[in-house]
């Protein structure tokens, strides 16, 4: 071989290696996202405005920090009360199952109620879950008398209703009956005796207070045991006001698929009118994963893809698990009391909420990259979220339509590894006949937050 022919293949590998380095380390991907203002389907729904737990973090039977103000930044609407760890459940309520419901001494109330206030204090809703906390060895066992049982819930219920046992006037609406009876970590009952127990006390509920929303059955994910369940319902005429269900997993868009395969087993029996309830979900935790995944920019860009399929969901009312500072699950870090990256997701999400009309959008796929877009009602303002929940970088383009202005003012702010939704790019658009456009480099993990106004 020549020297020139030499230093040519010489060079045309070293270009090859550089190309192939390129590629394996993880060379952008290329997305795009059509927007048109000018269509318009619905408004959206503030699937982000519940949590499981807090606004005050209790555990071991203590409250250690009360994170309202955060709370009310988020503008929390939905508090499902589940893993207090020392407060809600029946057993820290009613600690000694022989003594007698109708007596006020047999109530332990004073941690509860300090949760429930401050729930109430910022002007949320409470979803009580009567039953037990995830705890070993398991608390799964049927209650031995479930007319008891039920008989303490109600005194529970009288005692944030009707001010019994120096309670409060709060008029509780939603009443949730067990946690996750499908796996045997909550329940080593059959199906049966579960609907029994849900049917004992929910009729208890509702003989007392009539406008009180109960519901159930809260699976962990087996929908056969939803639909056996609901068919019991239906046999029996039992009452039930929402049906409750839990996902978990590594791709955002199961929790989509999940919602709507739940609604599917509603349909089927009989009961598609009813409202669903997502009450708990989130990313997956593994082993292999560190605890902060819940907090880091991999939990954020999950949550934030999650919520945007979930918006094409047949989802009425969902909380995150969870709200406060538990290490599994939580949107703060325990000690610090500060905020994780997701929080700042859902602070974007209430920012969707100024611009309420769901516009057309398109470019999410069913890994984990999602897209929304929405409009101000009258039309002064528009907003887009793009979710990259992926371990590759994204260049983006964004293709905006029927906005109708001047000009476009836009502001791009972020949350990813670096930054908790700060600005990163602002300018103007001219104006332009088949629409205007705008680049996103995404990192990998990221969530991007586009607000327009007219130049």
């Amino acid at each position: 071989m020549g020297l020139r022919k030499t230093l040519l293949f010489v060079g045309l590998s070293g270009v090859l290696i550089v190309l192939l380095a390129y590629v394996l380390a993880g060379a952008p991907m290329k997305k795009t996202v059509e927007v048109d203002f000018s269509k318009v389907d619905g408004r959206f729904k503030p699937l982000h405005r519940g949590v499981n737990d807090g606004p005050l973090y209790t555990e071991q039977k203590l409250a250690l920090y009360d994170l309202s103000d955060y709370y009310r930044e988020l503008q929390v609407r939905w508090v499902r009360l589940h893993d207090q760890w020392g407060a809600v459940d029946v057993d820290y309520v009613f600690p000694d199952m022989s003594a007698d419901p109708s007596d006020p001494e047999s109530y332990d109330f004073q941690l509860t109620d300090r949760c429930i206030v401050a729930i109430h204090s910022i002007g949320a809703e409470v979803i009580y879950r009567l039953g037990y906390r995830w705890h070993e060895p398991p608390l799964n066992k049927p209650p031995e008398d479930y007319d008891k049982w039920a008989d303490v819930c109600l005194h529970i219920a009288m005692h944030y209703n009707e001010r019994w046992a120096d309670g409060y006037r709060f008029n509780i609406t939603y009443w949730e009956i067990w946690n996750e009876p499908d796996i045997e970590r909550f329940w080593n009952g059959t199906l049966e005796d579960y609907w029994r127990l849900y049917d004992t006390v929910a009729r208890k509920i509702k003989e007392r207070y009539p406008w009180a929303k109960v519901g159930g059955p809260t699976i962990a994910w087996n929908l056969d045991f939803l639909r056996g369940f609901l068919k019991l319902c239906r046999e029996h005429d039992s009452p039930i006001d929402f049906v409750s269900w839990h996902v978990y997993s590594k791709n955002p868009y199961d929790i989509y698929e999940k919602a709507e395969a739940v609604k599917r087993v509603m349909n089927e029996e009989g009961f598609g009118h009813l409202p669903s309830f997502l009450t708990e979900w989130n990313i997956w935790k593994d082993d292999r994963d560190p605890y902060d995944i819940f907090r880091n920019e991999v939990g954020a860009s999950f949550q934030a893809s999650a919520l945007i399929y979930l918006q094409n969901s047949s989802v009425d009312v969902a909380t995150l698990y969870r709200g406060d500072a538990w290490d599994w699950g939580g949107l703060f870090v325990k000690d610090l009391w500060k905020p994780g990256k997701p929080f700042y997701v859902h602070k974007a999400f209430n920012m969707l909420m100024e611009t309420p009309l769901k516009a057309w959008c398109k470019g999410s796929d069913k890994k984990g990259f999602a897209a929304v877009a929405g409009i101000s009602e009258k039309g002064d303002k528009a907003m887009v979220i793009v979710s990259n929940y992926g371990e590759k970088a994204v260049e983006c383009l964004l293709k905006l339509r029927g906005l109708g202005w001047r000009g476009i003012s836009y502001v791009v702010r972020a949350v990813d590894g670096e930054r908790n939704l700060e600005m990163v790019d602002k300018g103007v658009l001219e104006t332009a006949e088949n629409g205007q456009e705008l680049v996103l480099n995404l990192p990998p993990y990221s969530v991007y937050v586009v607000t327009l106004s007219e130049a």
